[in-house]
């Protein structure tokens, strides 16, 4: 019988010990004086020596590697049973990778599990925060951080949210998308703030008093929307959030977003953002707030100062 004609030059040895493999042959291959066959591809001039290889699968019985063995360096051969070594080593090594890829599998999936639940927790947070149930899924030492202000405990946020919605009853939080962050346990969050119509007088700690009487006719009438805003959100390892900060940053042409109040968006695009662009909105400009408490700050620090020099003229008499 005509042999078997070779695949090409430096082409075919180890297919043909996978194919063999596959077909339910031999387990392994011994190529004696390697350099004579013209299959087996060498890198540089060709070199006397054996050649063995044993090919090992998964347990579906797909090839995932091949084990080699040579003595093209010494120019000797290799004993008859270096194949049958190889078969063992491949049968082990297939066993081991089993163990690890089944490792790597399930931790896959409890992270993906992890994941999902931030993410479920971050939409209860959100939706929480007018309702007053997000602390039920807040760390007890949950911050929150917007736009406009100052880092404030969780539970000053919630107060500061309640008088909010007397004055805005139909307010809403829509959280639009949840991805994860480069950080472990951070999250880029999308939400958007939709107070709707102002319908009461707002008394929030820490803001001027707006009455509904001192609107403009066409603020009262305005169904207010904010743009959406980009936050960042940690995640504790009980899956409970520890923190959300806005920088005033927005995004646009997001799924599922209503089209902001005009006026927002221009005091967005001035530099005025978060609850000061909504105060802006209702006629009341909290830097004009701040600056007006600025007299009074440089009048005591003078003060201060004349006190000062005063002491140390009479300390040098």
């Amino acid at each position: 019988a005509d042999a078997a004609p070779l695949r090409g030059c430096g082409e075919g040895v180890s297919f043909d010990a996978v194919d063999a493999f596959l077909e339910g042959g031999a387990r392994s291959l011994l190529v004696k004086s390697a350099f004579l066959n013209r299959s087996v591809k060498f890198w540089g001039a060709p070199r006397p020596g054996d050649l063995a290889m044993a090919p090992f699968s998964d347990e579906d019985g797909d090839v995932v590697g091949v084990l080699y063995a040579d003595s093209l360096d010494n120019g000797g051969g290799l004993p008859k049973a270096t194949a049958s070594v190889l078969e063992a080593v491949g049968v082990k090594l297939a066993a081991a990778l089993k163990r690890v890829w089944k490792e790597e599998a399930e931790a896959a999936a409890r992270a993906a599990a992890r994941q999902a639940a931030a993410v479920e927790a971050i939409r209860r947070f959100c939706g929480g925060l007018l309702e007053g149930s997000a602390s039920d899924d807040a760390t007890p030492d949950c911050v929150v951080g917007l736009a406009s202000a100052s880092p404030q405990p969780l539970a000053e946020h919630l107060v500061l949210c309640k008088s909010m919605i007397v004055a805005y009853p139909d307010w809403k939080v829509a959280c639009l998308g949840v991805e994860r962050a480069a950080e472990e346990g951070t999250y880029t969050v999308l939400t958007q703030q939709r107070p709707g119509v102002m319908k009461a007088d707002l008394e929030a700690t820490g803001f001027p008093t707006v009455s509904l009487e001192s609107l403009e006719d066409e603020a009262k009438e305005a169904e207010v929307v904010f743009p959406v805003e980009r936050g960042l959100f940690k995640v504790a390892e009980d899956g409970k959030v520890s923190s959300c900060v806005y920088m005033g940053e927005t995004a646009s042409e997001v799924e599922g977003e209503e089209a902001p109040t005009a006026t927002l968006v221009d005091s967005w695009a001035a530099g005025t953002v978060g609850l000061a662009a909504l105060f802006k909105h209702m006629g009341v400009e909290l830097a004009q707030q701040i600056e007006a408490d600025a007299p009074q700050t440089t009048e005591v620090s003078a003060a201060a100062e004349a006190e000062t020099e005063e002491s140390a003229a009479a300390e040098a008499e």
